[in-house]
């Protein structure tokens, strides 16, 4: 670290020891005992060793630049507020800073836990994008048989009665003690893995404490009488992506991840059970807030039960059915709004796409400009069309201009310009929403006496929802995960123009949204699963 924190850093160091001395009566170290403390301590996070204090718990933190724990330690303490006579050491090493999407910089020593003031289960663990966070008790036991469960409202409720926790620590209460207890008892005794999966993007907001909300869920699970026998899973952002329910990505991480090979969770013969099921409203119970619950146990699938936690716990039949809710109340519906497709091959491909790859290239060089919406298969179109072209032996060459990529109209402008010259064809992959934007091309075509083309995206605002949150969490055409924001999909169909021929396009093609073609079955499934 810079001279100016190392500086501030021993002299709180200085200070804080000064208090020790004063609380520990005796406990105070010589400068050799320091440095014994300070080996002892790197052998403890190479976990050669391990000691309890009778002071209470340290935390050692170690320079990132340090290769070597044992080399140039700054080492600070802090009396935990609960003082314990065999509280254990918590070491935190700082780890080389990380490539990628690695987001750690700290290594937790299996031993122990890093947090500074709460001392939540060690297994505790984060993704290395940290948008996943999950427990693993070593002693798991493994089944192939899940009992899945919500947390919020489901295994656990507050005792304000607020909707949120109103202290991220102590405002919680076992949603029904009795009935939870005694029937994850029962499903531990039947065999079945208890497995607890739930979106907590409050984390990642800074509205919840994460060490208090880890030390929350493990207290609970000590309540449960189920210590080191739950899984716990939650995705920690409102970002779409794979691991946010109702997407499928925390299934998925713990059948990979965090399961033996011989104990593979099986859907057939699980259940899930959540609160956010899309009920209306029942007697004096308010509609449920969302159906994410439900989704999430439906895009799983393959078997899976669904249950409400009154139909679980409580025993009680919901006055609503829950098979036809999945009808009624659950939005936009991959499957049902794509019907006609659904049983279609995953290499299938749209005829009227196929009759413009065809039509690519017959009348020598051209520009096609592309009209869509964000997120609703403009790049993917474009990408498909060159490849088709290639694959055709047109004998033009197709280049795809993006905004995304060169970030101004004008630029865009000139690569068309460029491209053109070379004597290859272009294909503009923009939303083009307004005629003052596509002019700029129809012009540059006009001015070379090219024909201009425009591909029409007539995707609803639905298709162009779930298509963006299927792009966050697997990635577009060309790889990209990431999402516009609800605004910008809305702003473009409030001014879009649709383009026509009196524009000076010499054709205008309108396609539809039409699923396919995958390059699996798996991507096929993805698809048509629940996203919003």
């Amino acid at each position: 670290p810079p001279n100016k924190e190392r500086k501030m850093k021993a002299s709180r160091f200085q200070q804080t020891q000064q208090s020790r001395h004063k609380k520990t009566k005796g406990h105070h170290l010589s400068s050799r005992g320091k440095h014994a403390l300070s080996l002892m301590l790197c052998l403890i996070a190479k976990g050669v060793c391990s000691y309890h204090f009778p002071f209470g718990p340290v935390s050692c933190h170690f320079p990132q630049h340090s290769q070597n724990p044992c080399s140039g330690i700054p080492m600070s303490t802090r009396t935990s507020k609960k003082r314990s006579s065999n509280a254990s050491v918590n070491v935190a090493v700082a780890s080389k800073k990380a490539k990628g999407n690695d987001e750690s910089s700290v290594i937790s020593s299996p031993l122990f836990s890093s947090t500074e003031h709460f001392a939540a289960s060690p297994e505790w663990k984060e993704s290395r994008c940290g948008t996943l966070l999950y427990l693993y008790p070593p002693s798991s036991p493994d089944s192939v048989k899940i009992a899945g469960f919500d947390i919020d409202d489901t295994i656990i409720k507050t005792k304000s009665g607020k909707a949120f926790a109103t202290d991220d620590l102590k405002d919680w209460q076992l949603w029904s003690k009795p009935h939870v207890k005694t029937t994850l008892a029962e499903l531990v005794s039947d065999g079945y893995r208890v497995v607890f999966f739930t979106n907590q993007e409050g984390i990642s907001k800074g509205k919840v404490d994460k060490n208090k909300w880890k030390q929350k869920i493990t207290d609970a699970i000590e309540e449960l009488s189920l210590t080191n026998q739950v899984t716990v899973l939650a995705s920690l952002t409102k970002k779409e992506n794979d691991y946010r329910k109702p997407h499928i990505g925390m299934w998925r991480f713990l059948c990979q991840h965090l399961s033996s090979p011989n104990a593979t969770p099986n859907a057939e013969g699980s259940m899930y059970v959540g609160d956010a099921a899309g009920r209306p409203k029942r007697g004096s119970k308010k509609k449920d807030f969302s159906c994410t619950d439900l989704k999430f146990s439906l895009n799983i699938g393959r078997g899976l039960i669904f249950k409400t936690p009154e139909e679980l716990f409580l025993k009680t039949k919901d006055s609503s059915d829950l098979a036809s809710l999945t009808t009624s109340n659950m939005g936009f519906q991959p499957k049902v709004h794509w019907l006609e497709y659904v049983d279609k091959p995953f290499d299938f491909v749209n005829s009227n796409f196929s009759d413009l790859v065809s039509s690519c290239g017959k009348n020598g060089q051209e520009v096609i400009v592309i009209v869509g919406s964000p997120a609703s298969g403009k790049s993917t179109i474009a990408g498909r069309l060159i490849s088709g072209i290639i694959a055709a032996n047109a004998g033009v060459e197709y280049v795809r201009v993006n905004q995304d990529t060169l970030k101004t109209v004008p630029k865009c402008i000139k690569a068309t310009k460029e491209a053109l010259a070379d004597g290859k064809s272009v294909i503009i992959d923009n939303t083009n929403r307004d005629m003052k934007t596509r002019k700029n091309y129809i012009d540059v075509a006009e001015s070379l006496k090219l024909p201009c083309r425009c591909v029409f995206v007539d995707a609803t605002k639905e298709e162009s929802f779930h298509m963006n949150a299927l792009r966050g969490a697997n990635g577009n055409y060309y790889g990209e995960k990431r999402t516009v924001p609800d605004m910008v999909v809305h702003s473009f169909y409030k001014n879009l123009v649709e383009p026509n021929k009196n524009e000076g396009f010499t054709e205008v093609i309108k396609l539809k949204v039409a699923p396919g073609p995958f390059d699996s079955e798996d991507q096929k499934s993805s698809f048509y699963r629940f996203t919003m």
